[in-house]
């Protein structure tokens, strides 16, 4: 059914362009941030390995570099590159500028079709709804919170991460998401292999050793009771085990859940989510746990105030993670916000702990 999918949907791209006029109206932008960031941790278990510094500097910079063709029947095709330099914080990719995600979408009535590296539809259209992703001000909970105080608990998509990713991240797919109606919208994804080999241009899944022939399915529905924003989306991710024995065997199909619900009523916005991991490789990493995040923000005139709070677990070898973070934000003028930011974390992988507070302070412009 997966592979009908994927036929069906590259049938339908290639009949659309096919049959496409010639374009009348065609644009490149590039836009993306700049930001700058002062931290300071306050205290920490002294006995944990890979404490920080008590003083740091971090810096993130995405450039986005964006090509849109509009055609003459109102179809749009926009390709889109997305450029980290100096790396994202934390990543393997850390020690050298990378491309993140390049992708290309073909948008009409019939709705969006999105190939290339990207996220899947459960990540696209459910992290709006979700707790810290849909309501910090300042710095990332996810992301940042142990970049400032080290984590003793592995495995982030598990513990860490409340978004509809499991060794998918960026790996080349095929997303389809239909128009919205009556509030409602679909969106369907396969994924042909993990992100170990299928964000790499060229390279074809090795479903003998690796997670292959994966899909996702997503929905969300946004509405209004009076003058109270509700929106709420569900996801759901499977991706197949290795065909043959790897090592470490990994015999148990990735297999994820999501929802997000968020609520807007004036200055006020709160979002609350979670995600379910359901994946026991009984010779590799038992990655059955499951995260609860939420967060809350208050905006009024050119300031914002944001509390967030996420707890994670794994239930094999007791690990755990909880981070909440409380930030301030104000606008500087346009597309340029300061925050601060208080952070705190506590984490445990069996007799490993650490705990502890931190600071931060930074400058993003957005252009």
């Amino acid at each position: 059914m997966k592979k009908q999918l994927l036929t069906s949907t590259a049938l339908v791209a290639a009949g659309v362009l096919a049959l496409a006029p010639a374009a009348f109206s065609k644009a490149l932008t590039v836009n993306g941030y700049h930001e700058q960031i002062l931290g300071a941790v306050i205290n920490q278990d002294e006995d944990v390995s890979g404490d920080k510094s008590t003083l740091d500097v971090h810096n993130e910079t995405e450039v986005h570099f964006n090509g849109t063709v509009k055609l003459d029947n109102g179809i749009t095709i926009r390709a889109r590159t997305e450029l980290e330099v100096n790396g994202d914080q934390g990543s393997s990719n850390s020690i050298s500028d990378y491309i993140d995600e390049t992708y290309l979408i073909i948008n009409g009535s019939f709705g969006s079709i999105n190939i290339g590296s990207l996220d899947n539809v459960g990540a696209r259209m459910v992290t709006g709804f979700i707790g810290n992703w849909s309501t910090g001000v300042g710095q990332n909970l996810t992301f940042d919170s142990a970049e400032w105080i080290s984590s003793a608990a592995p495995d982030f998509d598990t513990v860490r991460d409340s978004r509809l990713i499991g060794q998918d991240s960026d790996a080349e797919k095929i997303n389809y998401i239909t128009p919205r109606f009556n509030g409602f919208q679909v969106g369907v994804s396969y994924i042909p292999g993990d992100r170990s080999t299928e964000n790499q241009n060229g390279a074809m899944q090795t479903a003998a050793t690796t997670y292959h022939d994966g899909f996702a399915i997503a929905s969300n529905f946004v509405s209004k009771v009076g003058a109270v924003g509700i929106g709420v989306g569900v996801g759901y991710l499977h991706m197949q085990a290795p065909e043959t024995a790897a090592t470490p065997l990994i015999d148990d199909d990735m297999k994820a859940a999501v929802f997000g619900l968020r609520v807007i009523s004036g200055p006020l916005r709160v979002a609350v989510g979670g995600k379910r991991t359901a994946s026991n490789e009984t010779g590799g990493t038992d990655r059955r746990g499951r995260i609860f995040d939420v967060g809350a923000r208050y905006s009024v005139g050119a300031s914002s105030y944001s509390l967030t709070y996420t707890d994670g677990e794994r239930q094999s070898q007791d690990i755990k993670y909880k981070s909440a973070m409380l930030s301030y934000a104000r606008a500087l003028g346009p597309g340029v916000k300061w925050h601060a930011n208080l952070i705190w974390a506590d984490s445990n992988s069996g007799t490993t702990e650490n705990s502890g507070f931190a600071v931060s302070t930074g400058v993003r412009l957005s252009f």
